[in-house]
């Protein structure tokens, strides 16, 4: 169930060594050979949990703000910003 993983402090930050995958997972981007995997690490781990209902949450709320189309540029520098914030935790 969506937003059921909201980070607390007791919930830990995602795993550094998935995190990769599992944003590429969410941006539809992972190769299929390894969705299976991600997905189950996501649904026993509460971080990368977490994580996904988080980001999952702010793609809805930015495809109801409208339909515009956010440049490449800005889409890859926002990934690599979210990343390093992430790790940081």
């Amino acid at each position: 169930m969506m937003g059921t993983h909201r980070r607390t402090r007791t919930t830990p930050a995602p795993c550094d060594d998935r995190l990769d995958d599992v944003l590429a997972w969410i941006d539809g981007d992972l190769p299929a050979a390894r969705v299976r995997a991600v997905a189950a690490h996501v649904a026993g781990c509460p971080g990368c949990a977490s994580l996904v209902d988080e980001l999952r949450l702010a793609i809805a709320a930015c495809r109801q703000a409208g339909d515009c189309r956010v440049p490449s540029s800005i889409h890859r520098r926002a990934r690599t910003r979210a990343r390093a914030i992430i790790r940081r935790g």
